[in-house]
């Protein structure tokens, strides 16, 4: 019987990576939804809005960083590369 790449006696391709680790400072996303009385946090179709509109903000939030990371790396493939 031939050997093939699944055959255990044949031996499996290697790949290698080398990582370099670089420390960056953390960033946060926090949004405020102001002026709304408690009163109104109780009622479920005011608190599901609230809640929307405070996870459309945050993933706002969150895209500008990772836009702001690949501006910075200088391309989509370099900031995944560097990311990952």
């Amino acid at each position: 019987m031939a050997a093939t790449p699944t055959d255990p006696r044949h031996g499996e391709a290697e790949t290698a990576s080398t990582l370099t680790i670089v420390p960056t400072a953390l960033k946060q996303v926090a949004s405020i939804y102001t002026n709304v009385p408690n009163i109104q946090l109780e009622q479920p179709a005011f608190n599901t809005v609230i809640e929307q509109d405070l996870t459309l903000a945050i993933n706002d939030g969150l895209d500008e960083l990772v836009l702001d990371y690949i501006a910075a790396a200088g391309s989509r493939r370099r900031a995944l590369t560097s990311c990952w």
